[in-house]
């Protein structure tokens, strides 16, 4: 073999190697390292015909989240997310819109992308930039039962 190809290849392997390093420390939650959650961690996720209804979200325990659709007695299931904008009109009181957010494609496949299906629509009717800002759509944070939001806190603290 030519010294130069023995160099490429090293490159090469030296280049694969550093991705796949950074890659698998990319993946966090919320902060957190995925190997410092517990193996048992609560992921929330929901079926799209439940958008709005937090008390019908279901937990898949894993240290990763799961590939969606889970499917769930018969349901598929995809990651829940809340709306994290004070004027979305999903919103009841101080209780966030809770809907599902998948890729978009398929059968029953719920809303692609990042955005809120209640604040889509609006924030694409604005005909002022500030009835836009209002209703971004873009606003959102995965959502956590309790029982998750404590066990961050916990990790949180101890690699504090």
């Amino acid at each position: 073999m030519k010294p130069i190809a023995r160099v490429a290849i090293g490159i090469g392997l030296i280049g694969m190697s550093v991705f796949a390093f950074k890659s698998c420390r990319s993946w966090m939650l919320e902060g957190v390292p995925n190997g410092h959650l517990p193996g048992d961690f609560p992921h929330a996720v929901i079926a799209p015909e439940d958008n709005g209804h937090p008390e019908k979200v279901q937990v898949v325990r894993s240290r990763l989240p799961p590939v969606p659709p889970v499917i769930i007695d018969a349901k598929d299931m995809w990651p829940a997310f809340a709306c994290d904008n004070s004027d979305c009109p999903g919103r009841v009181g101080e209780v966030r819109f809770v809907f599902a957010k998948g890729a978009g494609t398929g059968t029953g496949a719920p809303q692609p992308s990042g955005v809120c299906p209640k604040c889509s629509p609006l924030h694409h009717a604005g005909t002022t930039m500030e009835e836009k800002l209002k209703y971004d759509p873009t606003k959102l944070v995965q959502y956590y039962t309790p029982e998750a939001e404590k066990i961050l806190e916990e990790v949180r603290a101890a690699l504090r």
